[in-house]
């Protein structure tokens, strides 16, 4: 940087290559908005900073619908990048799509980001050209057209999309190369689509990595849906889907729907009606690399319930293979039954698996269920989940540990006395973070203490 009488001397000899660098990383955990205000702030430091930062694109490629920016402002930041990809961040709160979109459109060419919350505005003509940079999209409750081609289906870049209170387009050709997609909430015509809908934007990108999807469409039985193979989505490695009080036949048809043999991580977000039917989780969507663990944790609470797989050299997975949210006011009852039965079908019998039920009241139903005899897949009978080495109960210290917890477990030991461990782990008794441990000591037929 050249020297300037503002300036400290040592601060005169630092290279631009370096001064650069070092206010960019400084922005790193700023939003878009202040990144700009960040900027225009440095700048007044001296001459020599503002000529620096006015003439150096990346401090400007963010373009924000920014309150209190006029739209000289704007047109300044956007000439200020001059041909640099940009990062385009339009709210509809603060200015109108109208209004700030005209000032960006004709820089599409060099849209690297688009993010747009419409409130129901028509953006259709604002994204009609070609965007040969776009690498990520990000719409909420605007307005697509079913006669316009968006970005004139030309997206080579384009790898993250997320549709949410959209119209699902007509033509997905702007899809194609993804590898992350959301599409939640979205409409058909101003109807909830139907499950032919869906197939086809999963049919426009099969190289999908991550998806994720809610469960609100509708059902119907077409012949263009009948006898149809499922998609093959060879990369698709994580999948969440959301929804409540949706008929279970929406979730096992959009199972069946999809074929996942590389699938490691599933989430679920919905209200216990999903476990009604016989659909086996675990097997479902071909999840070919979970069922190759042979040792599982099922975390069971009141609102949240999760399988984590364990390596062979006992590492946790980095996320839950399969995680479930359950509505508060619907208890994870049936649904944890719903998983265990799952586990007990698709685990390896030499597979081990440790459940786990933190201050959850359904502990009561799964112990019971744990006691009692089902008909296994070889047609004997026996208890359920033959695989289950431990059951764990977090508790909380204010508890009635002997009628809530001590006196079911103690009749779990005695029903099933090949489980090797039982315990109940008491949060708080010790006066710190420290955990009590009770476990069951099968010769004296009772609990012993410890600490942890």
């Amino acid at each position: 940087m050249g020297p300037s009488s503002n300036m400290p001397h040592h601060m005169t000899r630092l290279p631009v290559d370096l001064f650069v660098p070092i206010i960019l990383l400084s922005f790193d955990t700023l939003n878009p908005v202040r990144r700009l205000i960040r900027a225009e702030e440095l700048r007044l430091v001296s001459k020599a900073w503002q000529a620096t930062i006015d003439s150096t694109p990346l401090f400007w490629t963010c373009i924000p619908n920014e309150a209190s920016a006029s739209e000289q402002a704007i047109q300044r930041w956007i000439r200020k990048s001059r041909e640099a990809p940009l990062h385009i961040l339009c709210t509809q709160d603060i200015r109108p799509v109208e209004v700030f979109m005209p000032l960006v459109t004709p820089h599409i060419h060099r849209w690297q980001k688009l993010e747009i919350d419409g409130q129901g505005s028509a953006i259709s003509k604002y994204i009609k050209e070609p965007a040969p940079l776009l690498e990520s999209l990000t719409i909420f409750a605007a307005s697509l057209s079913s006669d316009e081609v968006a970005f004139g289906g030309v997206t080579p870049s384009l790898s993250s999309v997320s549709l949410r209170g959209v119209a699902i387009p007509s033509d997905l050709t702007f899809l194609r190369n993804l590898r992350d997609f959301s599409l939640r909430e979205n409409t058909d015509n101003h109807q909830i689509p139907p499950l032919t809908k869906i197939r086809d934007v999963l049919g426009a990108c099969p190289d999908l990595e991550r998806l994720e999807l809610d469960a609100g469409y509708t059902l119907q039985v077409e012949s263009s849906m009948a006898g149809r193979p499922p998609i093959v989505m060879a990369k698709l490695s994580s999948f969440i889907l959301r929804g409540s009080y949706n008929p279970h036949l929406i979730t096992g048809t959009i199972f069946g729907m999809i074929s996942a043999p590389r699938l490691a991580s599933v989430r679920f977000a919905f209200d216990e009606y999903w476990a009604m039917p016989t659909k086996n989780i675990l097997s479902s969507l071909s999840t070919e690399l979970l069922l190759r663990h042979t040792k599982y944790t099922v975390f069971i609470s009141d609102w949240r319930i999760a399988i984590s797989t364990i390596d062979e050299e006992g590492r946790f997975s980095t996320s839950p293979a399969v995680a479930v949210s359950v509505l508060p006011d619907v208890g994870s009852g049936r649904a944890a039954l719903k998983i265990l039965e799952d586990v007990g079908k698709a685990a390896p019998l030499s597979a081990t698996v440790d459940v786990i039920l933190s201050h959850s009241n359904s502990a009561g139903i799964v112990i019971a269920y744990l006691k009692s005899t089902v008909k296994r897949i070889d047609g004997s009978w026996g208890h359920p989940l033959p695989q289950l080495r431990t059951v764990q109960l977090n508790a909380r210290h204010q508890q009635n540990l002997t009628d809530t917890y001590e006196t079911p477990l103690s009749d779990l030991a005695h029903a099933q006395p090949g489980i090797p461990i039982i315990r109940i782990k008491v949060w708080g008794r010790m006066g710190n973070d420290d955990a009590e441990v009770l476990q069951w000591d099968r010769t004296s037929s009772s609990f012993v203490s410890s600490q942890r």
